[in-house]
């Protein structure tokens, strides 16, 4: 994308009926802040500059941009008093003429945080409208007046609380905030999405002739239009095809609704796809998920995060994936948790087992019953059926782990975790203790019971418990009921 264009996204409203001390553009939506779903479409249009207008929950916006992974520059910039959204772009020309005073883009595309159905495609729309009225006007060589600015509108049913667009003649004539429209006006179904596209060398101009004489004592970023027309330029109009794209949160009702449309969304397209899902309406999966052909998903399943599922699987049912998780085909994965991890072909997860971050386990194993596993790598033909914790270890190929063994990994005197090496062929016997760091060499032996607390060699048999001691007719004597009673 052309560097000559930057975005602008409003992120400054306090967000009060979401009736929680969260900033509303953090609410996550299938476990994806709403202020990031806003830079996806930006992201993917290949925009390089992002300013993010800040106020409210400004010092917890700010701290989680810092750790957001993204392919533009996101530049936070503060709007220390919320008056309206007019106020909000004088505060960005205001940064940049003090912090970044060469910044001069030719376009300004503007859109706000809490409005997460927005796609590439219709902001792609919007600059391919905005900038073929430009083209035009070169080839009738400039006789038309400028096309300044061009918004983004939908058509709605019920249109209650959303701006409407005024249009004559094919041009925007106003747009009227629905709190000072007229009963006339409130009839309008063309509503303005709260999106822009700005020719900023003729837009910049008239931010300071914005007023704060309206119902809310705001300066509106609407008001731009008829700033346009008296300076003799045009106003364009994009309308989008799916009035869902303007939809914005600004309830914990409209948070769930939103839920819902991307979950139907996301699902309709995986079955479409070839995804067996059996009961949707119990089944939770985010539109970053990928699964292919020939999957069955059963119920109770929630799916969030860029995860890839191969073809042929089984996921569920009641289970739970997040982070960056990969599933190899043909494996199944039921009633368990997984996050950050990754899964082998062939491979049996479940029921019950807990995969951590850093997990990665190999084709054709076994992870089973109660079994947590993190920051551990489990090679092929590797079993762990029950009741154990395997952290911060190795396995090699065709390891047996015993029900209730446990990997000691962690030193809370020094405050370090340790790791715990199995190799190859190894037998651990139940209910044994492998206290980190050791490593227990190919083909040996760890006998049941044992706290192994030093490495073993290959093909040795460790024993690291008490003899049996035997005590000759104990229940008779302390019951004082003979033995042959």
């Amino acid at each position: 994308m052309d560097k000559t264009i930057r975005a602008v996204v409003l992120a400054a409203g306090k967000g009060s009926r979401m009736k929680t001390d969260i900033p509303k553009v953090l609410h996550p939506l299938f476990g994806k802040p709403l202020l990031a779903r806003a830079f996806d479409p930006l992201e993917r249009l290949g925009i390089k500059d992002i300013d993010v207008v800040l106020g409210h929950g400004k010092p917890i916006v700010e701290e989680w941009l810092k750790d957001y992974q993204s392919t533009a520059q996101m530049h936070p910039v503060h709007q220390t008093e919320q008056r309206g959204t007019g106020h909000a772009l004088q505060v960005v020309d205001a940064h940049w003429q003090k912090a970044q005073p060469e910044i001069s883009p030719e376009l300004v595309l503007v859109t706000s945080g809490d409005v997460p159905f927005v796609s590439a495609a219709l902001l792609k729309a919007l600059l391919e409208t905005h900038q073929a009225e430009q083209v035009n006007q070169q080839a009738a060589q400039k006789t038309d007046p400028k096309v300044a600015m061009t918004i983004v509108t939908a058509r709605m049913d019920h249109p209650d609380g959303y701006g409407r667009v005024v249009i004559q003649d094919e041009w925007v004539h106003k747009i009227v905030e629905d709190k000072d429209a007229t009963p006339e006006e409130k009839k309008i179904q063309q509503v303005n999405a709260g999106i822009y596209c700005l020719s900023w060398a003729l837009i910049r101009p008239l931010l300071s002739q914005l007023s704060s004489n309206n119902a809310q004592g705001e300066y509106y970023l609407t008001d731009l239009v008829s700033l346009c027309l008296k300076a003799g330029y045009r106003v364009r109009w994009c309308e989008s095809r799916d009035p869902l794209e303007t939809f914005g949160i600004n309830n914990q009702l409209d948070l769930a609704t939103a839920h819902h449309v991307m979950n139907n969304r996301s699902m309709n397209q995986l079955m479409v796809e070839g995804v067996i899902i059996l009961d949707p309406p119990n089944t939770f999966i985010a539109p970053e998920v990928r699964i292919d052909p020939g999957t069955i998903v059963f119920p109770g399943c929630v799916l969030m995060g860029p995860i890839y599922i191969g073809s042929h699987c089984q996921i569920g049912p009641n289970t739970v994936m997040q982070g960056m998780v990969q599933v190899g085909e043909g494996s199944q994965v039921v009633a368990s948790v997984v996050k950050d991890s990754v899964i082998g072909s062939q491979t049996m997860v479940g029921p019950f087992a807990h995969l951590r971050d850093g997990t990665e386990l190999s084709d054709q194993v076994r992870i089973g019953n109660f079994v947590e596993v993190k920051n551990t790598y489990v090679a092929t033909q590797t079993n762990a059926a029950h009741l154990s914790y395997l952290g911060d270890a190795s396995l090699g190929q065709q390891v047996n782990i015993g029900a209730g063994t446990i990997t000691a990994n962690y030193d809370p005197i020094r405050q370090e975790k340790h790791r715990t090496v199995l190799e190859d062929h190894v037998k651990i016997g139940c209910n044994t203790v492998l206290v980190a760091p050791l490593t227990v060499g190919h083909h040996a032996t760890v006998a049941a019971g044992s706290v192994i607390t030093e490495s073993v060699e290959p093909w040795d048999l460790a024993i690291a418990r008490p003899r049996q001691s035997v005590v000759k007719d104990w229940v008779g004597r302390v019951t004082g009921v003979p033995h042959n009673s």
